[in-house]
């Protein structure tokens, strides 16, 4: 089968078009604010208490083992923890008023699941 280059770029752009679309008015700005300290059950048995600063659509804090930053878009959390001893964790989740749910996975591989609320 013969594929036209033309054919082929026309495609795309509709893509790339349709993907652009969305309502217009979605810029990935923060629709939640996630100041505050939040507790968080994981799914290891562990828990972690983490005060959050919210400047934009950036967060960062520090607590008793280390230090997270981040980012919202939306009700979309994304963040970094670095712990004291060197190791690191990431996660995201997504946040409902004073409760957020999500996915971490720490730097040894293991990984799970969290449910925090803010207190």
């Amino acid at each position: 089968m013969k594929i036209r280059w033309s054919s082929l770029l026309a495609m795309l752009a509709i893509v790339a078009a349709m993907m652009g679309c969305g309502g217009g008015s979605d810029d990935g700005a923060p629709t939640v604010d996630v100041t505050g300290t939040w507790v968080a059950k994981l799914s290891d048995g562990s828990n972690i208490k983490l005060p959050v600063q919210q400047s934009g659509s950036s967060l960062q804090g520090s607590f008793d083992r280390g230090t997270i930053a981040g980012s919202v878009s939306g009700n979309q959390v994304s963040f970094s923890l670095i712990f004291t001893d060197g190791t690191t964790a990431s996660g995201s989740g997504t946040v409902t008023g004073n409760t957020m749910s999500g996915s971490w996975q720490y730097s040894d591989g293991s990984q799970g699941t969290f449910n925090a609320s803010r207190s």
